[in-house]
């Protein structure tokens, strides 16, 4: 697969000039894109991995707790720095990087492009709502489709567009943030019951009240629903009846453990579809766009000739310019709640963080991994990664499948009981028996399980699945 960028001025974005790609065997190019996607998938495990062990009202909240030991505060400090908001930026990008790179195949091979693109982000939206309410809240392949879909109406913008675009995106991104962490520090801190009360005790419904309040005092207290013993049921009532206002309240604190830690699973889905909502409410204020942005951003890159050889120095760029700015940024955004308590100042320089740092250290990680790869340095590394990133879809699932096990009721139970140290252990050993089993699966096979299934859907026909036979001369 090559790029055919010689008579393309350096640094101009016209329709002329962008990348025309030939069918044909893997490149360097898309090696390195391969492999800086394996490497996404265990930076975004890392920070994922909290969502599955601890409730969801701490894990939003930023900074460590009181009672942590010190190497899990080294972690949450080496995560917080180096992987939370920049990996999931690279991997947005590398997502607006792999759309253009699809449209671009297909039209090379004469095919139709707009319903093969819009079967390829339907079936991306149905796995992933599946994905956030029957297994895990923190989904991003939901999001991803929407985004792919507004990138698609505007696949035909020049690469300078493209950043243009990503620019205005990141800006109106920062506007919405910003409003929100004014409003949220701005209001009062979530109503948590009174320090003697029992935060499992049953929540009475208001009819359950009004009753309570007009019978006789020696009448025998009303006998509460079988609904309203569960942990969803007391949520439910703790909402309506004003005790329960945000996520990092106490009373859901506890009753989302509840449900984690004792199932059933419909109590579980409950839980988790509350979460999603939530999650889905942040994403229109202000993460959604960013993820938008990093997707326009790629995809112009890319169509600049990001991954040309002859721009190989623009990496190293991006690598120096994320070492001298975006990390100390990070650094910034992950201490900050070490030097104060202010949650406006805390908020601010999360902000800048996760909007400047975030790209500057995605583009760091691309670049990194594009420079080992021209370079020949770690090829072993390398190319075990880019089987993995070959596999994006089947392992970022298989991910959350066995957090699902190890953390929840059906499984080991280990939910809100393990330190951050040892769910990083438990990343780093999950992740390797990842790199083992894509490249063994990949040494026999075409293509992931579940890249199977998707290519199959978008194209309406099924894809080979078992490598060729190499023949002897």
């Amino acid at each position: 697969m090559t790029t055919n960028t010689s008579a393309r001025p350096r640094g101009h974005g016209s329709a002329a000039s962008q990348p025309s790609v030939q069918v044909g065997p893997a490149t360097e190019r898309l090696r390195a894109i391969d492999s800086a996607r394996g490497l996404a998938l265990l930076g975004i495990f890392l920070v994922n991995i909290a969502f599955f062990c601890y409730p969801f009202g701490e894990v939003v909240m930023p900074g460590t707790q009181p009672d942590e030991s010190l190497p899990s505060r080294i972690v949450y400090h080496l995560i917080s720095t180096f992987c939370a908001g920049k990996f999931y930026a690279q991997f947005s990008m590398l997502f607006g990087i792999g759309l253009i790179l699809q449209m671009t195949r297909v039209e090379a091979r004469g095919h139709r492009f707009v319903p093969i693109y819009l079967r390829r982000l339907l079936f991306l939206l149905c796995i992933g709502f599946i994905h956030a309410v029957g297994i895990w809240y923190g989904d991003i392949l939901f999001t991803y489709a929407f985004a792919g879909l507004v990138l698609f109406f505007c696949r035909k913008f020049t690469g300078r567009m493209m950043l243009l675009t990503s620019m205005v995106l990141f800006l109106f991104a920062i506007v919405l943030s910003g409003l929100m962490s004014l409003i949220m520090t701005m209001s009062p801190p979530p109503t948590t019951p009174p320090a003697d009360s029992n935060p499992t005790a049953i929540v009475a419904t208001p009819d359950q009240a009004a009753h309570a309040s007009s019978a006789p005092s020696d009448a025998p207290p009303a006998e509460a629903s079988e609904w309203d013993k569960t942990p969803a049921g007391r949520l439910l009532n703790g909402f309506a009846q004003g005790t329960i206002t945000a996520p990092q309240s106490e009373l859901w604190i506890s009753l989302e453990r509840e449900a984690y830690q004792n199932g059933p699973y419909s109590q579980a889905v409950i839980f988790r579809a509350i979460a999603w909502l939530n999650f889905l409410v942040f994403e229109i204020l202000g993460f959604f766009w960013s993820v938008l942005a990093l997707f326009f951003l790629g995809a112009g890159l890319f169509k600049l000739g990001l991954f040309d050889p002859r721009n190989i120095h623009w990496h190293r760029r991006f690598v120096a310019l994320g070492l001298m700015v975006g990390v100390p940024v990070a650094m910034a955004g992950s201490f900050i709640t070490e030097l104060t308590d202010k949650m406006f100042l805390i908020s601010l320089v999360n902000g800048v963080s996760v909007y400047v740092a975030g790209p500057l250290m995605g583009l760091m990680y691309i670049g990194l991994m594009t420079l080992a790869v021209h370079h020949r340095a770690a090829k072993w590394l390398t190319s075990a990664l880019a089987n993995v990133g070959r596999m994006a879809l089947t392992n970022y699932l298989m991910q959350s499948l066995i957090a699902s096990y190890i953390f929840y009721w059906f499984g080991l139970g280990y939910f809100d009981k393990l330190p951050r140290s040892t769910c990083a252990l438990i990343v780093l050993g999950v992740f390797t028996a990842q790199v083992i089993f894509s490249n063994l699966w990949m040494s026999f096979f075409r293509i992931g399980p579940m890249e199977w299934l998707w290519r199959a859907f978008t194209y309406l026909s099924l894809p080979p699945v078992f490598r060729e036979a190499p023949t002897r001369a």
